[in-house]
């Protein structure tokens, strides 16, 4: 008997090998990748099929990791005997069956006399598919397979075995289950992906990718074959080049370590190593697992890019997930590829009014996730779950909380009825299934559940406002940080124009002389306000009403939840949360968002004020200049608008309008719940991100670059006509009149007029009349006063 023995990650394999049967060769690699990258991680109490087994080294090495049943399916008679005959050698149970593809399933002698085609759903079906076309196909009947010992061939084409696989594998899977096939540029990687995508849709992903040489001797009779394919299929990638850069995918293993599976010529034959990332450069290792030799970065020896003149094909591992959920209304499929359940798939389906769903709150993920870690962590206190569940919770917590799970996984709408409860179970799913996957290395409840683990002494009417508030108190700093980036340039132009006389406006008609400097000043003064009111509600808002679960009374929560809540929530957040004084007020009442939109539809009112005090001031005769930042027309060259302080006014009435929206909601609260939460959080959040992102946009790209005519400035100050209330407090409002009306129809200033009326000198109306000393009370009030006293 020839037995060799193989080395996979520390699992040794011995396998009886017949001349009849393909060896494991390309099957080495598919399995240390699995293994490495953690796709066969903790099989127990799984069903397990290979299809193809050959020697089957694919499913003992899945018995020996703990696969609940191993089923060895072949088409090869000799293939089947040889499965059966390592199983025993390895100490593995596994039924062992002859079947061409899933259509003799059950049929054959060969198999187990207690395996039952009734009950033939699997939780994994795994291959490693023959590739080689037919050589001997007869001409007449080209459909008939050729004899069973042909274990190299498989179909015309080649496809016979993946083509079963990506169609047919569907039906043989449990709920949740996967299949996990190899395959190559040599079955046509163009029809592959056509056939994953029309019988697995989004269900599918490429998990590992390499290049290998074609051995020109063993099969050059089949590259007709596959030159043929080529033609109908333009993306083979089977080609002969004299210069090729072979690509290897870099993956990560589950410690996060990188590393590549390929192959490495040593003593003229290519052998299996595996590349693991240091800190210095490569450590190559083989089968056993022994160090074979270090290498820096740059090696000649660490694949890709690198130079190949031979023909090579393109070998892939796909993975492909069936999977179905059930509730009290019934079953749904979800996708196969997110870690969300059936609730939030309900509420995708039932509350697909906008785009926006609550992926794109990233601040209120995180405090979501904070509070999910926080409770894990008093629920392992109180021992009310188990601690590696805990710990599981807390790592997939924080994978949310560092932005490392994708917003796809989150889809419920921001807005949707039932007070939160999809948007709580959405990230209750996605918890469970990701450290559901972290134990077991697969996705589903067995060890971890939404409801009963994730969301232990949990309320959504709890959790959901607590995290609304915590998230709250991030966008309002946030806000905050961007108002600071507008104050410091409002300072800035108050103190540099300090000295810019210009003549004010009330009505919009002229009135009497002002400093751009003091007209900047009255810009800055609300935004400093706005910026106070902030900095207090935010500190608000970390007052939390965790634990009184659905309506404030704490039902169902452990004793001694409350008081660790906070004090591991503080410690996840860094943020100094407190208790709600009143738990019943905090599920009921909304004042405090009341106060916060009042304050935010305030601030965007007085940018929206001032934006628009500088379009007029901008217009014809301008007395200031924007920054030109974009052409103003299509049709008139050369015409240039205002566009950031128009964006600016715009921005104010959608904050307005949400405003209304947020009061409306507060008051619609009935009895002991508030269930209006997600319209006022999308409402609260889309004003403090509108304000946060437009204020530096109205700081920098318009304020900043404000020039001034400061000459037309001065000039218009001094002709106002308005400083006649000078007249009027030194001779009496009749005089005051009659000055103005004289300088009006004969074009002249107040001063000037004054003089031709013979009430004052040249010098006493200089005197009286300077702009600059017009702006300032003090100062214009003593001009007046020794005036008087001259008089």
């Amino acid at each position: 008997m020839n037995i060799k023995k193989y080395t996979i990650s520390g699992h040794q394999i011995a396998l009886s090998l017949d001349p009849q049967v393909w060896p494991p060769h390309s099957a080495m690699e598919m399995l240390w990748f699995l293994v490495e990258a953690g796709y066969l991680k903790d099989l127990g109490n799984l069903k397990v099929l290979d299809m193809g087994t050959g020697s089957g080294i694919v499913g003992i090495l899945c018995g020996l990791r703990g696969a609940k049943e191993v089923t060895l399916a072949d088409y090869s008679h000799a293939a089947v005997a040889q499965a059966r005959e390592n199983a025993r050698l390895n100490g593995v149970e596994a039924s062992t069956l002859q079947s061409d593809r899933f259509a003799g399933l059950g049929q054959d002698k060969d198999q187990d006399k207690d395996w039952n085609k009734d009950n033939a759903k699997y939780d994994l079906i795994i291959s490693n598919p023959p590739v080689q076309p037919w050589l001997h196909t007869d001409i007449a009947h080209p459909e008939e397979r050729p004899d069973v010992g042909d274990w190299n061939e498989a179909g015309k084409d080649g496809r016979l075995v993946l083509d079963a696989l990506i169609e047919e594998s569907l039906g043989y899977l449990s709920n949740n289950a996967t299949l996990i096939t190899s395959c190559s540029s040599r079955h046509g990687h163009g029809k592959t992906i056509a056939l994953l995508n029309r019988h697995w849709k989004d269900d599918w992903k490429v998990i590992h990718e390499s290049e290998h040489a074609i051995d020109k001797d063993f099969h050059g009779p089949y590259m007709p074959a596959w030159k043929a394919m080529q033609a109908a299929d333009n993306d083979l990638r089977v080609y002969q080049i004299d210069a090729r850069q072979r690509r290897f995918a870099r993956q990560r293993a589950p410690d996060g370590s990188e590393f590549i599976i390929t192959t490495l010529k040593s003593n003229n034959k290519e052998i299996p190593v595996r590349f693991t990332k240091t800190h210095n450069g490569w450590r190559i290792t083989d089968a056993h697992g022994e160090t074979l030799k270090e290498v820096p970065e740059n090696h000649p020896d660490v694949p890709g890019p690198a130079l190949t003149e031979h023909w090579y094909y393109t070998y892939y591992l796909i993975q492909a997930r069936k999977r179905r959920e059930k509730d009290a209304l019934g079953e749904l499929p979800i996708p196969a590829n997110v870690y969300y359940g059936i609730h939030t798939e309900r509420g995708r389906r039932n509350f697909d009014v906008s785009r926006d769903t609550i992926g794109d709150w990233p601040n209120y993920l995180k405090c979501l996730a904070m509070v999910k870690k926080a409770a894990a962590l008093v629920n392992a206190d109180l021992g009310a779950i188990e601690p590696p569940i805990a710990e599981a919770i807390c790592a997939a917590a924080d994978e949310v909380i560092k932005g490392r799970i994708a917003p796809r996984h989150f889809p419920v709408c921001t807005l949707q009825g039932g007070g939160g409860v999809s948007t709580h179970m959405n990230i209750n799913e996605v918890l469970a299934n990701r450290a559901n996957e972290i134990l077991t290395g697969r996705t589903g409840y067995d060890r971890v559940h939404p409801n009963d683990h994730v969301n232990h002494s949990q309320s959504t009417n709890d959790v959901v406002i607590a995290a609304f508030r915590l998230a709250m108190h991030l966008e309002l700093m946030d806000l905050i940080v961007a108002l600071r980036i507008l104050e410091d340039v409002l300072e800035e132009k108050t103190v540099a124009y300090k000295d810019v006389v210009k003549v004010s406006r009330t009505c919009l008609q002229d009135a009497v002389p002002i400093r751009l400097g003091q007209e900047f000043s009255a810009y800055l003064a609300p935004i400093r306000r706005g910026i106070r009111l902030l900095d207090k509600y935010a500190i608000a808002c970390l007052e939390l009403p965790l634990g009184a679960t659905a309506v404030g009374t704490g039902l169902g929560i452990g004793s001694g939840y409350i008081t660790r809540i906070f004090s591991h929530l503080a410690d996840v957040s860094g943020l100094g949360v407190l208790k709600s004084s009143n738990l019943f007020d905090s599920l009921q009442n909304g004042d405090l968002f009341i106060q916060i939109s009042g304050t935010l539809k305030s601030i965007a009112t007085s940018l929206s004020k001032m934006a628009t005090d500088l379009r007029i001031l901008s217009s014809s005769n301008a007395e200031i200049r924007l920054p030109a930042v974009q052409a103003g027309s299509s049709f008139m060259p050369g015409k240039v608008n205002p566009a950031i302080p128009e964006l600016i006014n715009q921005i104010a009435y959608l904050v307005c309008g949400n405003d209304v929206t947020v009061t409306m909601a507060v008051e619609g609260g009935e009895l002991n719940l508030n269930v209006w939460y997600p319209v006022m959080a999308k409402s609260l959040v889309e004003s403090c991100r509108l304000i946060a992102n437009a204020a530096p946009i109205f700081a920098r790209r318009c304020i900043a670059g404000i020039e001034v005519d400061e000459a037309l400035c001065r000039e218009q100050a001094e002709n106002t006509l308005s400083v006649s209330s000078v007249i009027s407090a030194v001779f009496g409002y009749e005089k005051g009149v009659e000055v103005s009306r004289f300088a009006r129809e004969r074009g002249l200033s107040i001063g000037r007029a004054a003089v031709e009326l013979g009430l004052l000198s040249g010098s006493e109306a200089d005197e009286l009349f300077d702009p600059m000393t017009l702006t300032d009370a003090d100062k214009s009030a003593e001009t007046i006063r020794r005036f008087m006293a001259r008089k």
